[in-house]
């Protein structure tokens, strides 16, 4: 949980200061009041919040544990002052008083500047209400992450396996105080290309994101049959037939493509989550950066030929519904080591740090009768299709049972857990 101070307009009614959904004169008010008093309120009509932010973007304000609630000192031209808080539960704004506590609708017209105190808690299900930008967010129908459920997967005998250029490439490692984030360096002359798979384009690698939990049952963000690992890694590319850039194909159609990596803890990591994880120290707070050379994006994957592919959307704002995922079916290993280098991470700068940078993850969202492929062949004799599904039904057990990646029936690599 922390607090930041931002700047919103709300709407008096006979304060008039609004116009267009621009705040006129504005107040010049001392931020970081925590509580205020109130007299009178009986003008107040409604509240809305709306990106008129001053000092942060929306971009910045957004988290993974979002708004449980909001405490400011708002002012009238007439210069009473008085408390707001926000009910997360409700998705309601409520002004304390003697007589009355109004409750009001956010999305409003708003007119009075605001000086909020903001504390962060559960935020995924309120990114598509504090910006009307990201409704999707709240209204997409083809969003994700997604649970993963191994009897509903569909055979594609259509699906090539996916090819990713082997090349070794120099980049930034940074902590965004959203997660961390490998990017390519700029001045790459050989990309990475990733072909193949369902994919019919080209796409160049662009960044990795890295997602975890601050404990070991859960952390990643796509999850098989409610089974959720400790960490998750997504390989970015975009579109580079179509688009010029990464920016651009974020929101135009089959503009992107994620390959996610599930994380197991093992005794021995792989190599080039190694490399990666060698920086953490040097990127414990928010906004730093350290270079990263010789990385080999084709290396991070395990050794196998099989995935899991439906159409999705980015797991962050703005949810654009532009991403083609690919869910390899094998982990790779990180060690307990290297998760506490992550769980170590900070928000925030080192002045002021705010709350582990854990937890980056986005709940799963419905499927909503999506098609989700496979180039796995289950099309065996009857005797081997029962086996099949005993196998992938041994995946709902505990946690505490022991992974394995191996049906030999089945002669290729599927994920399941053994007891």
């Amino acid at each position: 949980m922390f607090r930041i101070d931002i700047v919103i307009c709300v709407n008096f009614g006979r304060a008039g200061l609004l116009e267009k959904g621009t705040c006129r004169s504005p107040l010049a008010l001392e931020p970081g009041v925590r509580s205020a008093h109130n007299e009178n309120c009986a003008d107040l009509i409604s509240v809305g919040l709306i990106a008129a932010v001053s000092g942060v973007s929306w971009e910045e304000w957004w988290t993974y544990d979002g708004i449980s609630e909001i405490s400011c000192l708002a002012q009238q031209n007439s210069g009473m002052s008085y408390r707001l808080r926000y009910s997360r539960t409700a998705m309601t704004f409520k002004f304390s008083r003697k007589e009355r506590t109004p409750t009001l609708k956010a999305g409003n017209a708003l007119v009075t500047l605001l000086v909020l105190q903001v504390s962060m808690g559960d935020g995924p299900a309120f990114w598509g209400l504090i910006n009307p930008e990201w409704s999707l967010c709240n209204k997409g129908r083809r969003q994700s992450p997604v649970n993963l459920e191994p009897e509903k997967l569909l055979f594609d005998p259509n699906l090539r396996f996916l090819h990713i250029d082997k090349h070794r490439i120099n980049g930034l490692i940074s902590n965004t105080g959203h997660s961390v984030i490998f990017t390519v360096e700029n001045e790459t002359r050989h990309h990475i290309n990733i072909t193949g798979g369902p994919l019919s384009y080209k796409y160049q690698f662009h960044e990795i994101h890295i997602h975890y939990g601050l404990h070991d049952q859960f952390g990643s963000e796509h999850a098989i049959n409610g089974y959720s690992f400790p960490a998750e890694i997504q390989i970015f590319g975009f579109n580079s037939q179509l688009y010029s850039n990464f920016s651009e194909a974020l929101h135009k159609a089959q503009g992107i493509v994620s390959i996610s990596l599930l994380l197991q803890l093992g005794d021995l990591s792989n190599p080039e989550l190694r490399i990666l994880t060698e920086e953490l120290e040097n990127i414990k707070y928010g906004g730093a950066e350290m270079p990263i050379n010789k990385l080999s994006v084709r290396g991070l994957l395990p050794d196998t030929d099989y995935y899991m592919t439906y159409d999705g959307s980015t797991t962050a704002p703005a949810c654009f519904e532009t991403v083609t995922w690919i869910i390899v079916n094998k982990p790779i290993y990180i060690t307990k080591q290297q998760l506490h280098g992550l769980r170590r991470l900070m928000q925030g700068d080192a002045k002021h740090p705010k709350a582990p940078l854990g937890n980056n993850f986005r709940p799963p969202q419905p499927l909503h009768h999506r098609a989700v492929r496979t180039n796995i062949d289950f099309n065996l004799s009857k005797m081997q299709a029962a086996a099949d599904r005993s196998n992938w039904r041994s995946m709902e057990v505990a946690y505490a049972c022991t992974i394995t990646y191996s049906v030999p029936i089945l002669k290729v690599d599927v994920l399941r857990l053994k007891c």
